[in-house]
């Protein structure tokens, strides 16, 4: 038996492929689970007040965003439009962040920080009956990034 963490939800070997995030809310999610995934840059500067290195002085980023959904295909075969998650975050996150001094927004940006605050900024527009927002990924760099997921179901 494998335990989610939670013992009314208890699967055997054959059902691994669930995990925590896949009992979400109460209900186990079917095998149509669909992650939809749409990817965003946008430049900014930022110094990091807190922290004692090269990082606390002003500089900028080229930043990799990726916003990914998760949900089962409604009645036009899609879990949710592309078009759809463009027009959201664009409003919700580039017309803030991009070209910006993120410290405008954020004491601290820190990769953790801006991803948590997109997060945030985007749960709320980006859910459905059958859909709603699974995770955030955020590049400073090519070889450096950071995910945010909520934690219910863990």
């Amino acid at each position: 038996m494998i335990s989610t963490g939670n013992s009314k939800y208890r699967h055997t070997e054959n059902d691994i492929w669930f995990s925590r995030v896949d009992v979400l809310r109460g209900r186990r999610v079917n095998r149509e689970m669909f992650f939809i995934t749409k990817e965003f840059t946008f430049d900014a500067a930022h110094n990091l007040t807190m922290y004692h290195g090269k990082c606390e002085k002003l500089h900028g980023h080229t930043y990799k965003l990726q916003v990914t959904v998760a949900g089962e295909k409604q009645e036009e075969d899609m879990v949710i439009d592309f078009l759809k998650m463009k027009e959201i975050v664009r409003d919700e996150v580039l017309s803030v962040l991009d070209h910006s001094y993120i410290n405008d927004v954020l004491s601290q940006p820190t990769a953790e920080n801006i991803a948590e605050w997109i997060f945030n900024k985007l749960a709320g527009k980006i859910r459905g009956n059958s859909f709603e927002l699974y995770e955030v990924a955020l590049w400073e760099t090519p070889t450096s990034f950071v995910r945010y997921r909520e934690r219910d179901g863990w």
